[in-house]
Parts: structure tokens; C-alpha cells; sequence
């Protein structure tokens, strides 16, 4: 499909987008690809340890009360990171005092919103300990605010091989949790998040001293309502994605569907191996769009097709992976989960919306249209939850994907209308 007709003159861009496919560009890819790899070894090790651990319907309750934590966690350090990410892929002497104003936004931020999760909790899971929230939370908060912001920041350095590691980090903080849990005949959530949350503290602690070598933390009071203004527009829209990606599994449990919850929390993480390629290219050309969208919109678009067609194709492959490998191993997940296999092809395909929309997305903002993407999630964020409120409680797990799938392929539609009103050229090329 294609959007408009693209000039064969040549653009000021076109020099910058071919060093994109150039040899420094392979290597990201290929920093990017083992960064993966290794996430998604330790996200398997971490999943069967703990659904073996826990059985179906307390790996239900983890999974709802991680995706109710994980709802605003990805707020706590308000896009500051994205604020980052845009301005030292232009100016790399800015990179200290933004470094400065995410750190600071992670505390001033941060705190309120986790108080704020806990004190919700009573409401929104009165089932629930409140105690084993608050330790999750703070998994979440770390590995989805601090840990996360610190990847964009590796990015801005152009240092993937060091973005490879916090890929692992993360992961491995989990998978030694699950390990843990599991050797020692533990059986309930709070013993997991307990070793999970002292595995993401040394992870994150690490990775803040390692950005603190590429350029001490300058904080200057006067950069955080600037950071804060440009970085709220990333944060909603990233909050907004993961109401998308979470609400469901949180609404499972809320609903006492326990053993659906667990089912669909397996079969998500399955089938998300089928994107993990293709993020491999999309995060390796995610500065590019910054750089290409400060000259024009038909230059970050012209940045975008270049790796749209390794993008799609690599999700394609990815997916078929994981479609194969499921029935293979899900065995290994213990007994209860069977029909994981089910929810995995009633997702099959998930990764190809996805990586298709990220694309799109990734073209709006690195060309300053934030805005609009950001408005675009938000809106399919509550068509989500209000799709969700209707089919969750008759069709449980089914239910849900139903729901992921009318909003996935309606915001995809919103942002590719959205671009075509932009009137730019968007299409792989042979």
C-alpha cells in the first residue's frame, strides 16, 4: 500500500538514511538481535521456572497484578527519557543535564505515582495484598521507569552494545527470581517479586552508574519544565500503549478468572517472541527518525521504508517461530497449561500489527508529531478497556483477544490515516 508518490530527486536525507543500512547500521541491528536473543532465552527461563513454581491460577494472580502495576510504571520518569533520546540525536553536549532531568523526574514522579498504585489497589484489587503490590510495584517501577529510561539513554550514545546488556538485565533479574523460587519450593507471588525486586535493583543501579561515566548528571532546575513539556507527550502515549498491552490480564483477575489470566499471560509472552527480531532493526533506526523528521516529514518516512521491509519480514519469521515452538515446549510450563497453544495461534497476528504500527508511530514522532500519535493511543487505550469490560466477562481469555485485535488494527488505521493526511510517501520499496 502506498501513501502518495515519493520524488526521485534526491533529499538532504538521503545520504544519512543509506549510512542507516551502512555497516555501523548492521552492527546495531546485530547488538539489537543478541540483546533480544538474550532476553528472550531468560524471558523463557523465567517463565517456565515460574509457572512451574506457581500452577496456572497463582501465575493468573501474578500476571494481573504485574499488568495492574505496570499500567502507570512506564510514567514515572514522564518521557523524559524519549526528551532525551530527541535531543542528544541532534546535540550530544545536552546529554548531561537531560540525563539530570530524568533522574530527577524519576523521584519527583515517581514516588507520588507509586503511592498513588498502592492506595488504588484497595479498590481496584480489594482481593489483593497490598504488601505484595507494593513489591511488584517496585519491580515494575525499576525495570519499566528507571531501567527502561536508561536503554533510550544508550541509544542517544549510539552505545547498543551497552543497550544489549540492559536487554539482559532486566530479564535475568526475573529468570534468577523464577530459578530461585523454584529450587526452593516456593509457591507464592510475594517470596518471587521479593527476589525479583533485589535482582532489578543491582540491574538498575548498575546501568545508572554506567550513564553517569558517559557524562556526570547535571541537574539545572530551569531544563525540567522543558523536559517535562516535551517529554509528557511521549509519556501519555507510552502509558497509553501499555493500557493497551496490560489492562486485559489485570481485568481477568479482577473478574476472577484466575486460570484464564494465566493462560493468556503465557500465551502473550509466547507470541511475543515473534517481535523481538523485528525490534532488533526498529531500535537500531529509532535515533535515525529523529534525525530525518528535523529536516522534514518525508524524510523520517523515507527513513521508516528503508527498514519497514526487513521489519515485517523478520516479524513474519519470528512469529512462525513461535508458532512452532509453542506446542513444543509449552509441556515444560506444567500441568494446567495446555490450552496456551490456543491462545498463541488466536494471536498469530498480533506481532504483525504491531511492528506495523510501530513503524508508522515511529514516523509521526520523529517528525513532531507526538501529539497525534499520543491522542491516537489514548483514544484506543479507553476503546480497550471499554471493548474489554464487554467481552472479558462472557468470553474470559477469548475475550481479550478479541479486544487486542479491534484496537491494535483501529489505532493502526488512525495513525496510517493520520500520515496520509500528511500527504508523505510510506511504502517497502523492491
Amino acid at each position: 500500500m502506498t501513501i502518495g508518490t515519493e520524488s526521485d530527486r534526491p533529499r538532504p536525507g538521503r545520504r544519512s538514511l543509506e549510512r542507516a543500512l551502512s555497516t555501523p547500521g548492521r552492527r546495531r541491528s546485530a547488538w539489537n538481535l543478541s540483546g533480544f536473543i538474550g532476553n528472550a532465552v531468560l524471558t523463557f527461563v523465567a517463565v517456565v521456572a515460574t509457572t512451574r513454581a506457581l500452577g496456572t491460577e497463582t501465575y493468573g494472580v501474578y500476571v494481573g497484578l504485574v499488568a495492574y502495576v505496570g499500567l502507570v510504571a512506564p510514567f514515572a520518569t514522564l518521557g523524559t527519557s524519549q526528551t532525551l533520546l530527541a535531543r542528544v540525536a541532534t546535540d550530544r553536549s545536552r546529554f548531561a543535564t537531560s540525563l539530570g532531568s530524568m533522574l530527577a523526574t524519576f523521584l519527583l514522579i515517581g514516588g507520588p505515582l507509586f503511592a498513588a498504585i498502592l492506595a488504588l489497589a484497595v479498590v481496584v484489587m480489594p482481593d489483593q495484598s497490598v504488601g505484595t503490590i507494593a513489591v511488584l510495584a517496585g519491580v515494575e517501577f525499576l525495570g519499566l521507569g528507571l531501567l527502561a529510561a536508561s536503554g533510550d539513554a544508550c541509544i542517544a550514545l549510539d552505545r547498543h552494545a551497552a543497550l544489549a546488556v540492559h536487554f539482559v538485565a532486566a530479564s535475568a533479574a526475573r529468570a534468577v527470581a523464577g530459578l530461585a523460587l523454584l529450587l526452593t519450593d516456593g509457591d507464592d507471588v510475594r517470596t518471587l517479586a521479593a527476589y525479583q525486586l533485589a535482582g532489578m535493583a543491582v540491574a538498575t543501579a548498575a546501568a545508572v552508574v554506567w550513564l553517569a561515566s558517559n557524562g556526570r548528571p547535571r541537574f539545572e532546575r530551569g531544563d525540567l519544565p522543558d523536559a517535562w513539556s516535551t517529554g509528557r507527550q511521549f509519556a501519555f502515549g507510552r502509558v497509553a500503549d501499555t493500557v493497551m498491552t496490560n489492562v486485559d490480564r489485570t481485568m481477568l483477575l479482577r473478574f476472577g478468572l484466575d486460570a484464564d489470566a494465566g493462560l493468556y499471560g503465557a500465551g502473550v509472552r509466547m507470541i511475543a517472541y515473534g517481535l523481538l527480531p523485528a525490534r532488533s532493526v526498529l531500535n537500531a533506526g529509532k535515533a535515525g527518525f529523529f534525525e530525518a523528521g528535523a529536516r522534514s516529514v518525508d524524510d523520517a518516512a523515507a527513513h521508516g521504508r528503508r527498514i519497514a521491509r526487513p521489519a515485517l519480514l523478520l516479524t513474519v519469521a519470528g512469529t512462525a517461530v513461535a508458532l512452532v515452538g509453542t506446542p513444543l515446549v509449552v509441556r515444560l510450563f506444567g500441568p494446567g497449561f495446555g490450552d496456551t497453544v490456543w491462545v498463541v495461534l488466536a494471536m498469530a497476528l498480533f506481532p504483525l500489527v504491531r511492528t506495523s504500527h510501530m513503524l508508522v508511530g515511529n514516523v509521526l514522532t520523529g517528525s513532531g508529531h507526538q501529539r497525534f500519535r499520543a491522542r491516537a493511543q489514548f483514544g484506543a487505550a479507553i476503546g480497550n478497556v471499554a471493548i474489554n469490560l464487554v467481552l472479558i466477562p462472557r468470553f474470559g481469555w477469548q475475550g481479550a483477544v478479541a479486544a487486542t485485535y479491534l484496537t491494535e488494527i483501529g489505532y493502526l488505521a488512525t495513525l496510517w490515516f493520520g500520515l496520509r493526511r500528511r500527504r508523505v510517501a510510506f511504502a517497502p520499496t523492491g
